[in-house]
Formats: C-alpha cells, sequence, structure tokens
C-alpha cells in the first residue's frame, strides 16, 4: 500500500487535477479523520477504501470545506441490489493487485465512473461488445431521463487501472504495465 503523500502525488500525475486541489482534499479527509494522521516518523499506510474516499471526493467537485461530507454522502449511494458505491469502488481498485487472475480488472480497465456534481447519483458504465451496460447508484432513474442540466464527472478506467498499480505495487506511472493498455 501507499502513504498519503505517495497518493496525492500519483493521483496528480494521473488525473492532472492541480496538486493544490489534491493536497487541500488531503488535509481535510486527515482533518475529518477519514484518512490517518502522520504522526512523527509513523506515516501509516492508506487502504484502499482511504482512496475511493478520495476519488469520490475529487469527483464530487465540491468546495475544499464541503468534500469531506460529500466524499462520505457518495460513498453511501447504493444501487439496485443494496451494495454501496464506494465498496464497489474499493472492489474494482483491489481487482488491479492482482492482474492475470481477475475478470473484474479485465472488465473494469473499459469502463468509467460518472458522478452527478449536484445530485445523489453516480453511474458506473462499462463498455461492451454489444453495446454498454450501467449500473446506477443513488437516484435509479436513467440520466437521459432528467429534466434539468447537469454537471459531471468521470473518471475512466484506465485512470482507475494506474490508481490501482500505484496503490498495490507503488508503480504510479505503469512503466512496468504499458503493454496491457
Amino acid at each position: 500500500m501507499a502513504v498519503a503523500k505517495e497518493v496525492v502525488a500519483g493521483a496528480a500525475t494521473i488525473t492532472k487535477v492541480p496538486l493544490p486541489t489534491l493536497i487541500s482534499i488531503q488535509r481535510r479527509f486527515t482533518e475529518t479523520g477519514i484518512w490517518p494522521a502522520a504522526r512523527g516518523p509513523n506515516v501509516p499506510e492508506l487502504s484502499t477504501r482511504n482512496v475511493a474516499h478520495f476519488l469520490l471526493g475529487l469527483l464530487t467537485d465540491s468546495k475544499s470545506k464541503d468534500v469531506a461530507a460529500a466524499a462520505c454522502a457518495y460513498y453511501s449511494l447504493r444501487n439496485k441490489d443494496g451494495e454501496k458505491l464506494g465498496d464497489f469502488l474499493v472492489r474494482v481498485l483491489d481487482s488491479f493487485e492482482d492482474l492475470t487472475n481477475s475478470p473484474l480488472a479485465q472488465i473494469a480497465f473499459k469502463s468509467r465512473i460518472e458522478v452527478d456534481c449536484n445530485s445523489p447519483r453516480a453511474c458506473f458504465t462499462t463498455e461492451c461488445t454489444d453495446g454498454a451496460d450501467e449500473t446506477l447508484f443513488g437516484i435509479q432513474t436513467a440520466q437521459w431521463n432528467d429534466i434539468a442540466v447537469r454537471r459531471s464527472m468521470t473518471i475512466s478506467g484506465r485512470s482507475l487501472f494506474y490508481i490501482g498499480l500505484g496503490l498495490h505495487m507503488n508503480d504510479w506511472a505503469g512503466e512496468n504495465y504499458i503493454a496491457l493498455a
């Protein structure tokens, strides 16, 4: 696993989000207890759940003071089967730990997570040979059925792949796995 400094720097490289924005999210998560705090020379490693909170906080496009609450709210969104969005994202990130025996990793690589910024809904979309398969979390009405204009943020399966590699194998650039991509 990785420590907070590595996750923030790796996420800045992968997502192209400015480093100061990610550092402010890190600071807020540490203040609220979502991330473990470093005490002197003791720098704790982050769990996959911590990184899932971080990604959801980033995708909600919230103000710095509200990012922890927004990340927790989106983490708790459920699909029609009752699975939480955050737990699903943890499974996706953990699937990249063993690339040879994980069918979920192969599916997740060709997918994306789209989070609606102003309403409690997220959509996990997988591109298949016969079309796209969508799993909705939160509001269960189809996104095309919206009346109002909505703003959303998306993270691709490729970005999740590189974040998973960084988290589990400390390979933030994906240099050892370019052939798989």
